[in-house]
């Protein structure tokens, strides 16, 4: 049986298991936050205008995906630098 080490976060010393999983590979790299601390990050700026269903332009799936990353990645280079995975 294998111990699983237990990191506290480096925000809010809350116990957790929050990292990147490579699936290809099954190599685990941990975070420093939990996700609690990543997730308080994110914040919506919602439309002041109001959009009719005739203005919405349909997305695909992987085009809202990628939306999303690069959201994401935009908060974590703000939040921690422009540092690459992998990097110490």
């Amino acid at each position: 049986m294998e111990a699983k080490i237990i990191r506290l976060c480096v925000e809010c010393r809350k116990q957790h298991d929050t990292g990147i999983e490579n699936r290809l590979t099954g190599e685990f790299e941990p975070i420093e936050k939990c996700i609690d601390c990543l997730m308080s990050k994110c914040s919506f700026e919602f439309e002041k205008k109001q959009i009719r269903l005739d203005d919405v332009v349909p997305v695909s799936y992987d085009q809202m995906q990628k939306q999303i990353c690069e959201s994401m990645l935009k908060i974590m280079k703000r939040e921690y630098g422009s540092c690459q995975i992998g990097e110490q």
